[in-house]
């Protein structure tokens, strides 16, 4: 699990979520973000048009594909 805070003092946000986490080891701050990309998903219907995947590459898309339940994902760079 990854939490993500906006804060303006760290020290004092990490005891925070430590206590919310009743004091469970917890790794240091920013140990395994490196491992993960912010990316923006969206999500059409089955019935989306046809030229999706043509539209999304073209608007800077990463990847498109339909999922186990044919509905299409599109992941892009976070703007």
């Amino acid at each position: 699990m990854i939490v993500e805070c906006l804060t303006d003092n760290r020290s004092r946000t990490e005891a925070e979520i430590r206590v919310l986490f009743n004091d469970g080891h917890l790794d240091a701050i920013g140990s395994v973000t490196w491992k993960f990309d912010h990316v923006d998903v969206v999500e059409a219907p089955p019935n989306a048009a046809q030229n999706l995947e043509t539209a999304a590459i073209e608007a800077g898309a990463q990847n498109v594909g339909p999922t186990t339940n044919n509905v299409h994902r599109v992941y892009a760079a976070m703007q």
